[in-house]
């Protein structure tokens, strides 16, 4: 019996938001890169964005990256998450960025 042993490809997600710094009630676009080694096909599959517990929205990977847009009702600084939830040939991986709100 043969039996072959097939490993997922590790990955990275490099999350942006724009504008950054931004206002109240003002639209952030985030958007979030997963990248794969060279080589590869890009990532499918999807991507969550959270900003500390809330979920802000679920997107499908296009090409390997996705956007979301969102909006902050109040002053401060937000660290924000993406979740790249894996694939049949990808490993899971995240990405933040710190989105401050004047």
């Amino acid at each position: 019996m043969f039996v072959q042993t097939v490993h997922k490809a590790a990955t990275s997600v490099s999350l942006s938001s724009s504008p950054n710094p931004s206002g109240v009630n003002q639209t952030v676009t985030l958007t979030a890169a997963v990248t794969v080694p060279t080589g590869l096909p890009a990532a499918s599959g999807k991507v969550q964005f959270t900003n500390g517990k809330t979920v802000l929205g679920t997107v499908a990977l296009a090409n390997g990256t996705a956007t979301l847009n969102t909006a902050f009702t109040q002053t401060g600084s937000f660290t924000l998450k993406t979740t790249y939830q894996g694939s049949t040939n990808y490993l899971a991986s995240s990405g933040t960025v710190v989105q401050v709100v004047q």
